[in-house]
């Protein structure tokens, strides 16, 4: 298992430009627990839909990283497509899966989404559908 600090190495930072090919994949990983600066900031980017659905949580940790989550995710997208994250607009498809409505760059950009305790994994490609999973790894003592 990987220390911390070993994994925060293993993962290249964001280039300066955004490039994305037609047989490239980009992952990235954040955490979802964010100091107040950067969830206010991440909360502006929603659309009145997402803070409705954030509104629902009854837990506040859950609330925060639903909120970081999409914030994080409208923040991704805008950098590849030049927009405004507060500006893209989503669908939604079978189990709510998000994805771009065409004029928000729909047509080509495609993406995926998972997230498990305060850990996000964001998969980007373009014209082709992507998944990307996360879970934790947790013991189970009746397993056995």
């Amino acid at each position: 298992m990987l220390k911390s600090e070993e994994l925060r190495r293993s993962w290249r930072p964001p280039p300066e430009d955004l490039a994305l090919s037609s047989n490239d994949v980009h992952v990235w990983r954040a955490s979802l627990d964010q100091l107040a600066l950067r969830f206010q900031r991440l909360a502006q980017t929603l659309s009145a839909d997402e803070q409705l659905r954030a509104e629902r949580f009854y837990f506040e940790q859950d609330r925060r990283r639903f909120v970081v989550s999409r914030g994080l995710l409208r923040t991704i997208l805008g950098c590849y497509l030049g927009i405004e994250p507060s500006r893209l607009q989503f669908c939604y498809g079978s189990r709510d899966k998000p994805a771009l409505v065409e004029t928000s760059g729909g047509g080509t950009l495609r993406f995926n989404l998972s997230h498990s305790q305060g850990l996000a994994l964001y998969a980007v490609t373009r014209n082709r559908e992507i998944g990307v999973d996360l879970e934790r790894i947790r013991p189970i003592s009746e397993a056995e």
